[in-house]
């Protein structure tokens, strides 16, 4: 595959990804799009797993657990939302307070598995091999 052919694939992955920009100014993409990933998040936060009336008390760095705000279940449940709205796979390793206790956590959780997603584009060499794995040709 040639560099611009990769450059081309790269940037329609990245336009699926990447969520649709909103707002006026000249805010970057980069901060709109996580604006409204926070958005998103929040709202299905209060629209299902929330035990508060009034969500808005917390801010994106408000700890669920230690809050109370969402038990295990809760937790299961957002991690089966983060895979099935976003396209991303968790790894049973991945489900920890680091990726998963706030809202900037969520969001920070995801840019990642998506760059990393992105990244991956163009590098596979075969069945389960990526290309720096691939044996030189004798």
């Amino acid at each position: 595959m040639t560099s611009a052919a990769l450059r081309s694939k790269v940037r329609i992955v990245a336009d699926h990804v990447a969520l649709q920009p909103m707002g006026f100014g000249s805010t970057s993409r980069q901060t709109r799009c996580t604006m409204e990933l926070d958005q998103q998040i929040r709202k299905y936060l209060v629209e299902n797993l929330l035990y508060v009336d009034d969500a808005s008390q917390y801010d994106n760095d408000t700890s669920f657990i230690r809050e109370g705000l969402i038990d295990s279940m809760g937790v299961m449940e957002l991690v089966m939302y983060v895979q099935s709205r976003f396209g991303i796979t968790v790894e049973q390793q991945e489900v920890t307070p680091d990726n998963f206790d706030s809202v900037n956590k969520i969001v920070a959780f995801i840019r990642y598995k998506q760059s990393v997603a992105i990244q991956s584009v163009g590098t596979h060499a075969g069945p389960g091999r990526v290309a720096a794995e691939r044996a030189p040709a004798p």
